[in-house]
């Protein structure tokens, strides 16, 4: 049940993020890369269903986790070269 969850709330959410981050200025390429990151999560879970029962279901369903959690990465890294969470981090604050 957890896995639908995450699963979900991923290919809701980043397709929602990606069209709105392909408005801002900065952050188009960002938004391009978060709409492919959600076709491909699709395309995953299309053949992860497809090809449970050949035995390849559990490292397509792997796949798909890597696929999500990369996102992340790449966001943390983007936010952090950009210098957008350098800005914002609480011990820059303080000074």
């Amino acid at each position: 049940m957890a896995n639908a969850l995450i699963i979900l709330g991923t290919l809701i959410g980043l397709p929602l993020t990606g069209l709105r981050l392909r408005r801002v200025e900065g952050r188009r390429g960002f938004g391009a890369y978060s709409v492919i990151t959600a076709l491909a999560a699709v395309g995953v879970l299309v053949a992860e269903s497809l090809t449970w029962n050949l035995g390849y279901g559990a490292l397509l369903e792997r796949t798909l986790f890597v696929i999500i959690l990369a996102w992340y990465v790449v966001a943390a890294w983007r936010l952090l070269r950009d210098g957008t969470a350098v800005a914002q981090s609480p011990r820059n604050l303080c000074r």
